[in-house]
Protein backbone atom coordinates (compact mmCIF):
# COMPACT_ATOMS: atom_id res chain seq x y z
CA UNK A 1 0.00 0.00 0.00
CA UNK A 2 0.97 3.63 -0.63
CA UNK A 3 2.04 5.46 2.07
CA UNK A 4 0.77 8.97 3.11
CA UNK A 5 3.91 11.64 3.14
CA UNK A 6 2.95 15.09 3.86
CA UNK A 7 0.04 16.62 3.70
CA UNK A 8 -1.16 20.53 2.58
CA UNK A 9 -4.69 21.89 2.84
CA UNK A 10 -5.88 24.93 1.55
CA UNK A 11 -7.21 26.23 4.86
CA UNK A 12 -8.16 25.63 8.24
CA UNK A 13 -11.61 23.76 7.67
CA UNK A 14 -9.99 21.38 5.59
CA UNK A 15 -7.01 20.98 7.86
CA UNK A 16 -9.64 20.61 10.79
CA UNK A 17 -11.38 18.01 9.01
CA UNK A 18 -8.13 15.64 8.14
CA UNK A 19 -7.32 15.67 11.69
CA UNK A 20 -10.82 14.53 12.44
CA UNK A 21 -9.81 11.91 10.35
CA UNK A 22 -6.51 11.43 11.97
CA UNK A 23 -4.53 12.96 8.82
CA UNK A 24 -2.12 15.64 10.75
CA UNK A 25 -1.49 17.82 7.97
CA UNK A 26 1.58 19.61 7.78
CA UNK A 27 0.98 22.78 5.73
CA UNK A 28 -1.78 25.38 5.47
CA UNK A 29 -0.96 28.36 3.44
CA UNK A 30 -1.14 32.43 4.70
CA UNK A 31 -4.18 33.05 2.25
CA UNK A 32 -6.64 30.63 1.92
CA UNK A 33 -6.24 30.00 -1.62
CA UNK A 34 -5.49 27.39 -4.35
CA UNK A 35 -3.13 30.18 -5.77
CA UNK A 36 -1.14 30.76 -2.67
CA UNK A 37 -1.21 27.30 -1.42
CA UNK A 38 0.66 26.26 -4.46
CA UNK A 39 3.09 29.07 -4.67
CA UNK A 40 4.00 28.16 -0.62
CA UNK A 41 4.19 24.85 -0.74
CA UNK A 42 7.16 24.03 0.80
CA UNK A 43 9.78 22.35 -1.70
CA UNK A 44 12.07 20.98 -2.95
CA UNK A 45 10.07 20.17 -5.48
CA UNK A 46 8.43 16.54 -5.36
CA UNK A 47 5.78 13.92 -6.22
CA UNK A 48 2.22 15.58 -5.30
CA UNK A 49 -1.35 14.05 -5.29
CA UNK A 50 -4.51 16.84 -5.98
CA UNK A 51 -7.80 15.39 -4.71
CA UNK A 52 -9.89 18.06 -6.25
CA UNK A 53 -13.31 18.42 -7.70
CA UNK A 54 -14.35 17.65 -11.17
CA UNK A 55 -14.77 21.19 -11.35
CA UNK A 56 -11.77 22.10 -10.20
CA UNK A 57 -9.69 24.55 -12.73
CA UNK A 58 -6.05 23.87 -13.15
CA UNK A 59 -4.16 26.82 -11.92
CA UNK A 60 -2.98 24.88 -9.30
CA UNK A 61 -1.53 21.55 -11.00
CA UNK A 62 0.20 24.54 -13.21
CA UNK A 63 1.64 26.33 -10.48
CA UNK A 64 3.35 23.67 -8.89
CA UNK A 65 4.23 21.80 -12.50
CA UNK A 66 5.98 25.44 -13.12
CA UNK A 67 7.41 24.85 -9.72
CA UNK A 68 9.29 21.71 -10.63
CA UNK A 69 6.54 19.28 -8.68
CA UNK A 70 5.41 16.09 -10.29
CA UNK A 71 1.73 16.59 -10.07
CA UNK A 72 -1.43 14.12 -10.01
CA UNK A 73 -4.34 14.99 -10.14
CA UNK A 74 -7.25 12.89 -8.20
CA UNK A 75 -10.89 14.00 -8.85
CA UNK A 76 -12.25 12.61 -5.57
CA UNK A 77 -16.12 14.39 -6.11
CA UNK A 78 -17.95 15.99 -8.47
CA UNK A 79 -19.92 18.96 -8.10
CA UNK A 80 -23.69 18.84 -8.81
CA UNK A 81 -25.47 21.82 -10.03
CA UNK A 82 -27.39 23.77 -7.23
CA UNK A 83 -31.33 23.94 -7.61
CA UNK A 84 -32.05 26.90 -9.63
CA UNK A 85 -36.10 26.66 -8.51
CA UNK A 86 -34.98 26.89 -4.87
CA UNK A 87 -32.89 29.84 -5.14
CA UNK A 88 -35.43 31.36 -7.43
CA UNK A 89 -38.27 30.77 -4.38
CA UNK A 90 -35.52 32.37 -1.57
CA UNK A 91 -35.20 34.96 -4.47
CA UNK A 92 -39.34 35.53 -4.47
CA UNK A 93 -39.82 35.44 -1.58
CA UNK A 94 -37.24 38.03 -0.87
CA UNK A 95 -34.00 38.05 0.66
CA UNK A 96 -31.31 40.81 2.34
CA UNK A 97 -27.98 39.12 1.41
CA UNK A 98 -26.08 36.83 -0.91
CA UNK A 99 -23.24 35.09 0.52
CA UNK A 100 -21.54 33.32 -2.37
CA UNK A 101 -18.75 30.51 -1.28
CA UNK A 102 -17.61 29.51 -5.01
CA UNK A 103 -17.91 30.40 -8.30
CA UNK A 104 -20.07 27.08 -9.22
CA UNK A 105 -22.98 28.18 -6.70
CA UNK A 106 -22.28 32.15 -8.24
CA UNK A 107 -22.89 30.80 -11.62
CA UNK A 108 -26.01 28.90 -9.95
CA UNK A 109 -27.07 32.06 -8.85
CA UNK A 110 -26.26 34.03 -11.82
CA UNK A 111 -28.03 31.45 -13.83
CA UNK A 112 -31.25 31.58 -11.84
CA UNK A 113 -31.57 35.48 -11.56
CA UNK A 114 -32.75 34.94 -15.12
CA UNK A 115 -32.67 38.80 -15.74
CA UNK A 116 -34.29 39.58 -12.63
CA UNK A 117 -32.65 42.76 -10.82
CA UNK A 118 -31.89 40.39 -7.19
CA UNK A 119 -28.69 41.03 -7.94
CA UNK A 120 -28.54 44.95 -7.61
CA UNK A 121 -31.42 45.09 -4.62
CA UNK A 122 -29.49 43.00 -2.18
CA UNK A 123 -25.50 43.54 -1.41
CA UNK A 124 -23.63 39.76 -2.22
CA UNK A 125 -20.65 38.53 -0.68
CA UNK A 126 -18.16 36.69 -1.46
CA UNK A 127 -15.84 34.35 0.23
CA UNK A 128 -12.76 34.75 -1.68
CA UNK A 129 -10.82 36.13 -5.03
CA UNK A 130 -11.77 33.06 -7.10
CA UNK A 131 -15.62 33.59 -5.66
CA UNK A 132 -15.58 37.35 -6.28
CA UNK A 133 -13.63 36.81 -10.01
CA UNK A 134 -16.76 35.01 -10.99
CA UNK A 135 -19.07 37.28 -9.69
CA UNK A 136 -17.55 40.09 -11.70
CA UNK A 137 -17.23 37.75 -15.30
CA UNK A 138 -21.25 37.41 -14.69
CA UNK A 139 -21.94 41.15 -13.66
CA UNK A 140 -22.80 40.61 -10.05
CA UNK A 141 -21.37 43.61 -8.00
CA UNK A 142 -19.65 42.27 -4.67
CA UNK A 143 -20.37 44.24 -1.38
CA UNK A 144 -17.51 42.69 0.35
CA UNK A 145 -14.99 40.35 0.15
CA UNK A 146 -14.03 37.81 3.14
CA UNK A 147 -10.75 38.74 4.65
CA UNK A 148 -9.55 35.95 5.84
CA UNK A 149 -10.90 33.69 2.85
CA UNK A 150 -12.99 31.50 5.78
CA UNK A 151 -16.88 31.14 6.40
CA UNK A 152 -15.93 33.28 9.54
CA UNK A 153 -14.16 35.69 7.40
CA UNK A 154 -17.39 35.60 5.59
CA UNK A 155 -20.03 36.13 8.21
CA UNK A 156 -17.83 38.75 9.38
CA UNK A 157 -17.78 40.81 6.17
CA UNK A 158 -21.65 40.59 6.06
CA UNK A 159 -21.97 41.52 9.46
CA UNK A 160 -19.88 44.57 9.02
CA UNK A 161 -21.12 45.97 5.99
CA UNK A 162 -25.17 45.22 6.65
CA UNK A 163 -24.28 46.36 10.41
CA UNK A 164 -22.90 49.59 9.42
CA UNK A 165 -26.05 50.18 6.95
CA UNK A 166 -28.87 49.29 10.35
CA UNK A 167 -26.69 51.81 11.71
CA UNK A 168 -27.01 54.34 9.22
CA UNK A 169 -31.13 53.62 9.32
CA UNK A 170 -30.68 51.67 5.89
CA UNK A 171 -32.40 48.40 5.44
CA UNK A 172 -30.22 45.42 4.62
CA UNK A 173 -31.71 45.53 1.12
CA UNK A 174 -30.51 49.26 0.55
CA UNK A 175 -26.44 48.57 1.15
CA UNK A 176 -25.23 49.89 -2.07
CA UNK A 177 -22.96 47.45 -3.90
CA UNK A 178 -19.39 48.41 -4.04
Amino acid sequence: SAQLGATAAVGPATAAALAERGIDRSFVPSAYTTEALARELPGPPASVRLLRADIAGGELERILTERGFAVERVEVYRTEPADGLAIQAALKEGIDAVALTSASITRAYAAALGGADAGGRCPVFSIGPATSAACAELGLTVAAEASPHTILGLVTAMVSTLGSAAAAGNRPSDVPAE
